[in-house]
């Protein structure tokens, strides 16, 4: 098996949601194992960014040192091993060099996986096991969940999405219909953060990336507006009261009691995983039960330290700079990808899952293994380089 194939296990796995559906514990277990076990043989069997790779390895560094050295008296070593793949999956997998394969493969795998989410919450409802729309805490309205919940198909979307239209740029125009299906189904997920970056990294790269006809384009546009405009008028209103309400679901609370964690343990933080022991019951119940913050600088922050979640997030950033500098195509699209993940870790939480991470896989793979033609155009420069002539 390949790594992408592995990959596809773990993501799907994930994505089906055996373990909340079924209380088929073992199903995390084994989605966690294929995603690390998937990044690790891509290391192993494709070029490696050097830089990027030794970033990577600094990281798992910098986890191991701030946990040896926490002065929080619930620290475990089983805590920390079971949140690495946390570290492990999204960094060496943006520090590899895919190839035409792996991208296209990676790339298919991410665009249909909205579409098995919603077909599996489906067959979920009408065996009894859950429900395809799910209740919004805000105001009650129901937003499309599929077999996970609003929140998490809202990423999956985003990032199947964003691989669909890759697809029709290096693959075939056909796959723009799987992207048309995977906008509508993050905008009926009515999640804030990932319609806002869908509308402005999907909508730069269909303006200015896609290599399609002008009159294709402008229908395409007159279809979205006439679209838009009957889904405001039906069920437009669920995006548009989120979007206008301030209503942080209690992470306002949460943040305030981490911020005095953080105060108390901010030379090397309790620990990887386990901000979730920090917080006490009385805490979790006023706030729904949640004890993950919702954002990553947080949690970095209690989890690592201070300094520690500062030296995180830069390594994240160079790591997606040496992307940015590696990419044979489409940069904009790789420092859009990147600044809307840093967006999502200030309100989701971003590295835990893999929600969210894959979308900084779609759009590496696409820049370092651009279309044919792309490769094609920078042929005669390698031929003037080693001397010869070219054939006018």
């Amino acid at each position: 098996m390949t790594f992408v194939q592995v990959f596809a296990v773990g993501y799907i796995s994930f994505i089906l949601n055996f373990e909340k559906i079924f209380g088929i514990e073992q199903a995390v277990l084994i989605s966690k194992c294929m995603l690390l076990l998937s990044a690790i043989m891509a290391v192993a069997a494709r070029p490696r960014i050097t830089i990027s790779f030794w970033l990577s390895c600094s990281a798992l560094l910098l986890v191991f040192v701030t946990a040896a050295l926490s002065r929080f008296s619930e620290f475990e070593w089983g805590n920390w091993l079971r949140a690495l793949n946390n570290v492990i999956v999204p960094f060496f997998l943006l520090s590899i060099v895919p190839n035409e394969k792996d991208r296209d493969s990676l790339l298919k795998v991410l665009a249909w996986g909205p579409v098995v989410s919603v077909v599996a919450g489906i067959l979920y409802q009408a065996i009894g096991r859950s429900t395809l729309f799910g209740a919004d805490n805000l105001n009650g309205a129901q937003r499309l969940q599929g077999s996970l919940i609003p929140a998490f198909l809202g990423g999956v979307a985003l990032t199947g999405a964003l691989a669909a239209f890759f697809l029709a740029r290096c693959r075939d125009s056909r796959f723009l219909r799987l992207a048309i299906v995977d906008v509508l189904i993050l905008l009926l997920t009515a999640a804030r953060t990932p319609v806002a970056l869908g509308a402005v990294i999907c909508g730069y790269f269909f303006f200015f990336e896609l290599n399609i006809a002008r009159t294709k384009k402008v229908a395409l546009v007159a279809f979205a507006a006439v679209a838009g405009i009957c889904f405001l008028a039906t069920v437009g209103h669920i995006i548009v009261d989120r979007f206008s309400s301030g209503n942080m679901s209690g992470r306002d609370i949460l943040w305030r009691y981490l911020y005095t964690v953080i105060d108390r343990y901010w030379d090397f933080g309790v620990g990887l995983g386990h901000v979730g022991l920090t917080v006490p019951h009385a805490v979790s119940v006023l706030v729904g039960g949640i004890v993950a913050p919702h954002n990553e600088f947080i949690r970095l922050s209690v989890e690592l330290g201070v300094i520690g979640a500062s030296l995180y997030i830069t390594i994240f950033v160079l790591i997606m700079f040496n992307v940015w500098l590696r990419a044979r195509a489409g940069r904009a699209i790789v420092f859009l990808t990147g600044a809307g993940f840093l967006l999502l870790c200030y309100t989701d939480n971003a590295f835990l899952t893999p929600t969210y991470y894959p979308m900084l896989f779609a759009a590496s793979f696409w820049a370092l293994c651009p279309p044919r033609r792309v490769r094609y155009a920078m042929a005669p420069v390698f031929v003037e380089e080693q001397g010869f002539e070219l054939a006018k």
